[in-house]
């Protein structure tokens, strides 16, 4: 059989023409009787590589998805994203064939690309029904994605309050902002782990000509320490910034050059945040490593929400609460982070101060005729970047995280350099590279 029977079936799948003597049915069984073989009906082409029952899915063709599997082709075949048709069901809230796709054997916490389970692209799309079935049937409901973001997280992202309470109240609370067994800050161009916390201004080297780091994701504070150790033979030459305490300038803003009617600079570079970002939820210690970690993590805890205002919840704070009383004490302070969001105008609780000595030092790189440097997330050069006026926009915002090439406050400052190329000039270009290809320095004889 040819490439073109199997085109053909792909297109009526994709078109759900299941009846009649030119219908899926009658062509499958053509199929077979000619020969076919059933593990040909996995066929796909660049550059979707989508399978007829991935086409059939997304369209909600259950008649058609039902045949195929019947034929034993693959529902668990990956798109060009790494995403199965359960992944495609449950964002489009198909919720017929979540059922038959974990009936018939899915794995129900497959990752895409992103890091994203069915759970997590049902919650994206706010499927609140698909969200339901899935967490039914035993769905990591802390599951997070490579941002870090998890299900109850991305309902506030969305603005869906019902489903986030929901998740809420039957235990999804850890993501981007959750202190458990690893403490990260609140933003990821700072979360260096608590017993490796940074206070670093940058440092610009005198040299003339050398490469200067002007952007690198948080994540990765090993291969920080690599590249200013000498790794890869950059001249370490530093316009990264860390603010990690109030007296570094954590939790201070800045005017917005732009704008005078803004308060400050965060309208511009964060827009509006959600309540979220004034909460910090620190559950018990799970393991005996956390407990050890403990209390340092918790040091530092209360030290960051009292310079950012945020409100901090510790569940060893009551060691004899019930279950019950510990999420109502979470509910309470989550009404509470709304409030405070609100009397700040949504404005970053870690503030935006660190943006001004980042783009002194820049400057001052550039007029060194230092050539900048950005590292983007392992495998993942060239994505996640936003234009200078979009930074605002959640929407924009929401995709270019989910593009995974760059951490929140890289996206802001790889859109100022190419603001800066647009505006003064060529002098502002920059490497992209890849934070995979980090390796340690080479140790001579």
């Amino acid at each position: 059989m040819s490439h073109w029977d199997l085109q053909r079936l792909k297109r009526l799948a994709r078109r759900g023409e299941l009846n009649g003597e030119q219908g899926f049915r009658a062509k499958l069984k053509e199929y077979l009787s000619n020969g076919g073989h059933p593990s040909h009906l996995d066929f796909c082409e660049r550059p979707f590589h989508r399978t007829a029952l991935w086409e059939a899915t997304w369209k909600n063709h259950e008649g058609i998805v039902q045949l195929l599997v019947e034929q034993q082709a693959d529902c668990a075949h990956k798109d060009y994203q790494g995403r199965t048709p359960l992944h495609e069901a449950a964002f489009y809230g198909h919720i017929n064939l979540v059922q038959y796709f974990l009936n018939s054997g899915h794995p129900i916490d497959l990752r895409d690309d992103f890091g994203q389970t069915p759970l997590l692209r049902a919650t994206e799309a706010g499927r609140e029904s698909v969200v339901k079935l899935l967490i039914s049937r035993k769905a990591k409901i802390n599951a997070l994605d490579c941002d870090s973001v998890g299900a109850q997280h991305l309902a506030v992202f969305w603005g869906d309050k019902n489903l986030s309470r929901w998740l809420y109240y039957q235990g999804s609370f850890k993501n981007h902002y959750e202190l458990q067994e690893k403490y990260y800050s609140v933003v990821d161009s700072f979360s260096i782990m608590a017993h490796e916390r940074i206070h670093h201004k940058g440092e610009v080297s005198e040299d003339r000509g050398v490469r200067c780091i002007a952007s690198f994701p948080g994540k990765y504070p090993d291969k920080y320490k690599l590249i200013t150790d000498g790794a890869d033979d950059i001249s370490v030459s530093i316009a990264c910034v860390w603010l990690m305490n109030k007296e570094h300038g954590l939790g201070a803003h800045i005017p917005d050059p732009d704008n005078e009617l803004n308060h400050c600079l965060c309208a511009s570079i964060y827009g509006k945040l959600p309540a979220a970002a004034y909460l910090v939820i620190m559950e018990a210690p799970v393991s005996f490593v956390a407990k050890a970690e403990y209390e340092e993590t918790l040091q530092s805890a209360r030290e960051d929400a009292e310079t950012m205002n945020q409100l901090l919840v510790v569940r060893t704070d009551h060691p004899d609460e019930s279950d019950e009383d510990w999420a109502m004490r979470k509910e309470k302070a989550y009404e509470d982070a709304e409030k405070r969001c609100e009397e700040n105008g949504g404005r970053a609780p870690w503030g935006c101060f660190w943006f001004k000595p980042w783009q002194e030092n820049v400057h001052e790189a550039v007029h060194r005729r230092q050539r900048l440097q950005v590292f983007y997330h392992d495998g993942k050069v060239g994505h996640g970047k936003l234009a200078w006026a979009d930074l605002k926009d959640h929407d924009k915002v929401m995709e270019a995280r989910r593009d995974g090439g760059l951490g929140g406050s890289q996206m802001i400052e790889v859109a100022w350099l190419d603001r800066m190329i647009n505006e003064r000039g060529v002098q502002y270009d920059y490497d992209e590279r890849d934070s995979a290809d980090i390796r340690p320095a080479k140790k001579h004889e």
